[in-house]
C-alpha cells in the first residue's frame, strides 16, 4: 500500500528562508551552526558513501527525501559524522541495503523504508542501535524493535525475549514474513507495526499484551487471530482491510473496539463478543458482508453509528431487534422488553414532525441520531437517559428547544452544535444534565470552571482565542473529546485527582501548552490527546495509569518530526508512562510514588537539589515562580533556597534542604557554610538556616554538617 498522504504532507515542508543551499557535485546541502545537513543527492551510483564532510564541515543530518527518486542506488553508506536521519531514504526504489555509522543517535519514523531493501547494518560502535543476525535494526540494547528491512528474505521469526516494545511502522509492508511470535512482557502492538504485510498470516501474541493500537494490522494476509485475556481495547481500524480474516477469538476482558476496528474483513462470518464488553464504536464490522452470527452481550451499554453496517447480520435482525414509535427508530434489547437506545446504523428520523416523543427506557442516543433533521423544533428528552452521542443533533436547523434530563452523565462532541438552541445559549458557562458543560461564552484569560462540573464535553472553548490558564474543579471525573482542542493561547493545565478520564484529542493542537500536570486518580488517557502540542515540554503524571493511546503525547502530525519534541515525561516507574516514554524515545523521569513537596507555614517543603519550577507546579498547581531579584522564571528553571512563589493571592517561600547558599545545589560550598555556623563563625537566617538544619531544631549540629558532606560525596542521601 502506498502512503501518498506521507508524501503529500512532505511536500509542503521548506527549508527555512534563512538556509541558503549549496550545490556541489552530487549533493545539496545547507550549513547551520557549523555543520552540514544534506538535503539532496543527485547523483546516479549504485553504491553511495555520503562523505563525512562537504565545504568543510561535517556531515551530521540527512534531510527529508534526500534519496528521493534515486533510482539507481542499491546501497547506501552512512559516515560516522553523521547523527541524524530524518525522513531521509524513502521512496528510494532500488535501495537493497544501509549501513549506519557509528554516531547515529536519531531514525525518524519510515527513515529506512523501501519495499525492496533486504538488510540493515550498524556500526558495532553504535551506542544507540544494533542489528540482529537477519538484519532487524534494534536499540542498543534490543529491549525495542524499530524497523525490519521490507524485503528481508526471512518467512518466520521469533521476536527476542528482551523486547518491550515493538516500534510502530517496524515491519510496515513487509513482503516476505509468513509467521511472527511476539515476546511476553510487550504490552502493546503499536500502529501500523504490520500494516500491509501481505504474506503474515500467523502472530502469536503473548498474554502481557493489553493494547492492540490502530492499524496494527491494517490490510495483512492475517487468517486467524488469537487474543489473549489481557487485550482490553483494540483501537480504531486495527484490522481494517484483513480481509483473509476468518477466525477472530477475543479477549474475555475487552472492554472497548474502537472505531472501524474489523472494517472491511469481508470474509468474517461470525463473532462472540464476550460478556464484559462495554462498547462498540462506528463502523467497527462495518462492510464485513459475509458475517452472519454476532452475539451482543448485556454487558453493551453502546454501540455506536454502523458498526455493522453493511452486513448480512444487521439485514436479517432488523425485524427482531429495531421497532418504529412515532417515526424514529429504536432498538430493544434481546429479550425484546427494553426500548435501550435511538440507533443510527439504519435510521428512520420523524420526517415532518416537528415535536417527536422518545418513550421512557430510551437509556442512549446514538451518534448522528437526529443529525440535520430539519424538522423538529421541540424535544423533551425522558428522565433515565444518560448518554446522548457525537453530533446526535447537529445541524437541526430548526431546533429551539430542548429538555435534557439530570439523568444525562455523558454528552458528545458537537452534539446540539450549529442547532438554534445552542447558538442561543448565552450564559458563561453553559451546564446541562449531570453537571455537563457543553459551552464556554467568556472571554477571560485565567477560566475557572465552576464547582459541580463533573463532565466536560467535547469543544465547549470553540474559537476562543482569549484562554490562557484553565483551572478544573475537583467535581470533574471526564475530559471529553476534544474538549480543549485548538486553544491557541492556553499555556499550562493542572487536571486534579478527581478526573479519571483524558478522552481523545483532548488537547490537540495547543500550540502554546508548555505544562501540563495529571493527577493521581487519571486511569485512560486517550488516543492524540496532547497530539500537536509542540511547546509542550514537560508532563507529570502522577498515576499509574493504565491506558495511554498511541501518539498521546510528543507527537506531531508530520512523520518526519514524531518524537523531535523534546518532552520529558515524569511518571510512575515500570507504569504505563515509561512504557510509552520508551516506545516514544521521551525522556522519563521517575517521581515515584510519593509527592513530597508541599505547603507548610508559607514554605514550599520537600524540594529537593536540582528541582525545576515546573516540578513545584506539577505538585502544587500552577504557581508563579520568581527569583531572588522578584524576575519570573521559566518552568525549565532551576529553583533555589530563597525563590518565591505565589498563587496570586499568598507568597510563599521555596526550602531545599541542605541549599544553605541558595544556589540550589547540594556540595562542598553548604558543606563548609552549615560548618562554620555550626562553629559560630558564620550566621545562617531564615530559610537558609533552616535548610541547613537538617535534624530539625533552630540551629545546625555537627550532624547536619557531615550528612551534607556525605551526600556529595554519594555515600549518603538526605532526601531519602
Amino acid at each position: 500500500m502506498s502512503i501518498s498522504l506521507i508524501v503529500v504532507l512532505l511536500s509542503i515542508i521548506v527549508i527555512p528562508v534563512s538556509a541558503v543551499i549549496i550545490t556541489v557535485g552530487n549533493y545539496s546541502y545547507t550549513i547551520s551552526d557549523g555543520s552540514v545537513t544534506v538535503t539532496k543527492y543527485l547523483g546516479s551510483e549504485e553504491t553511495v558513501t555520503i562523505p563525512s564532510t562537504l565545504g568543510g564541515k561535517a556531515v551530521t543530518i540527512i534531510e527529508n527525501q534526500s534519496f528521493a527518486n534515486c533510482n539507481n542506488v542499491k546501497k547506501i553508506i552512512i559516515p560516522d559524522s553523521v547523527i541524524k536521519l530524518n525522513y531521509s531514504l524513502y521512496n528510494c526504489p532500488s535501495l537493497e541495503s544501509v549501513t549506519i555509522g557509528s554516531n547515529v543517535n536519531s531514525i525518524g519514523h519510515l527513515a529506512l523504508y523501501n519495499q525492496n531493501l533486504k538488510s540493515i547494518t550498524v556500526n558495532s560502535k553504535n551506542n544507540h542501535y544494533s542489528v540482529d543476525a537477519v538484519g532487524i535494526l534494534y536499540n542498543k540494547d534490543k529491549t525495542k524493535l524499530i524497523f525490519c528491512p521490507s524485503s528481508i528474505n526471512i518467512t518466520s521469526y521469533n521476536i527476542p525475549l528482551s523486547v518491550k516494545a515493538i516500534e510502530r511502522e517496524a515491519f510496515f509492508e513487509n513482503a516476505n514474513i509468513q509467521s511472527i511470535t511476539l515476546p511476553n512482557g510487550i504490552t502493546r502492538v503499536n500502529a501500523n507495526a504490520f500494516r500491509d504485510c501481505k504474506s503474515l498470516k500467523n502472530i502469536s501474541i503473548p498474554n502481557s499484551v493489553t493494547v492492540i493500537d490502530s492499524y496494527a494490522f491494517w490490510g495483512s494476509a492475517i487468517e486467524t487471530i488469537e487474543l489473549p485475556d489481557s487485550v482490553t481495547r483494540i483501537e480504531n481500524c486495527a484490522f481494517i482491510g484483513c480481509t483473509a480474516l476468518k477466525n477472530i477469538k477475543l479477549s474475555k476482558n475487552l472492554k472497548f473496539i474502537e472505531e472501524a476496528a474489523f472494517n472491511l474483513c469481508s470474509s468474517l462470518t461470525s463473532i462472540i463478543l464476550n460478556d464484559g464488553l462495554e462498547e462498540i464504536e462506528a463502523d467497527a464490522f462495518s462492510n464485513c458482508t459475509s458475517l452472519i452470527s454476532v452475539n451482543i452481550p448485556e454487558s453493551v451499554v453502546k454501540v455506536q453509528n454502523r458498526a455493522f453496517n453493511n452486513t448480512q447480520y444487521l439485514k436479517n435482525r432488523f425485524d427482531e431487534r429495531y421497532v418504529v414509535e412515532n417515526g424514529i427508530l429504536l432498538k430493544i434489547n434481546p429479550e425484546g422488553t427494553k426500548i435501550i437506545e435511538m440507533p443510527s446504523d439504519i435510521r428512520v428520523i420523524a420526517g415532518g414532525i416537528t415535536t417527536p416523543t422518545i418513550p421512557k427506557g430510551v437509556t442512549h442516543i446514538c451518534d448522528g441520531a437526529f443529525s440535520s433533521d430539519m424538522y423538529t423544533t421541540n424535544l423533551t428528552l425522558p428522565e433515565g437517559l444518560l448518554s446522548i452521542g457525537n453530533g446526535a443533533f447537529i445541524n437541526c436547523t430548526s431546533l429551539k428547544t430542548i429538555n435534557i434530563p439530570n439523568s444525562v452523565k455523558e454528552i458528545g462532541t458537537n452534539a446540539f452544535y450549529n442547532s438554534p438552541w445552542h447558538n442561543n445559549q448565552n450564559e458563561k458557562f453553559v451546564i446541562v444534565g449531570d453537571g455537563i458543560l457543553i459551552k464556554y461564552n467568556g472571554s477571560e484569560t485565567n477560566v475557572n470552571i465552576p464547582e459541580g462540573v463533573k463532565f466536560i464535553s467535547g469543544i465547549p472553548f470553540r474559537n476562543n482565542q482569549s484562554v490562557k490558564n484553565v483551572t478544573i474543579p475537583n467535581s470533574v471525573t471526564v475530559i471529553g473529546n476534544w474538549a480543549f482542542s485548538y486553544l491557541n493561547n492556553i499555556e499550562s493545565v493542572n487536571i486534579p485527582d478527581s478526573v479519571k478520564e483524558i478522552r481523545l484529542r483532548a488537547f490537540i493542537d495547543c500550540p502554546n501548552l508548555k505544562t501540563v500536570t495529571i493527577g493521581t486518580g487519571v486511569e485512560f488517557i486517550g488516543q492524540w490527546a496532547f497530539e500537536n502540542c509542540n511547546n509542550l515540554n514537560n508532563i507529570k503524571i502522577k498515576s499509574n495509569v493504565k491506558y495511554i493511546g498511541d501518539q498521546s503525547i510528543g507527537i506531531t502530525n508530520f512523520p518526519e518530526m514524531e518524537n523531535t519534541i523534546d518532552v520529558t515525561l515524569y511518571g510512575i516507574p515500570d507504569s504505563s508512562s515509561e512504557i510509552y516514554a520508551l516506545t516514544f524515545d521521551l525522556k522519563f523521569i521517575s517521581i515515584g510514588t510519593a509527592n513530597t513537596i508541599q505547603i507548610n507555614d508559607n514554605l514550599i517543603t520537600g524540594v529537593t537539589a536540582g528541582a525545576l519550577a515546573f516540578d513545584i507546579k506539577a505538585s502544587l498547581g500552577n504557581l508563579s515562580i520568581s527569583n531572588k531579584k522578584g524576575a519570573a522564571v521559566s518552568d525549565s528553571a532551576k529553583v533555589c533556597t530563597g525563590y518565591k512563589a505565589t498563587d496570586g493571592i499568598n507568597s510563599f517561600t521555596i526550602i531545599i534542604m541542605g541549599d544553605a547558599n541558595g544556589d540550589g545545589a547540594v556540595n562542598s560550598m553548604d558543606y563548609l557554610l552549615i560548618k562554620r555556623a555550626f562553629l559560630g563563625t558564620y550566621t545562617l537566617e531564615g530559610v537558609y538556616l533552616k535548610s541547613a538544619c537538617l535534624s530539625g531544631g533552630d540551629k545546625p549540629t555537627s550532624l547536619d554538617y557531615l550528612k551534607i558532606k556525605r551526600h556529595f560525596l554519594g555515600t549518603f542521601n538526605i532526601y531519602d
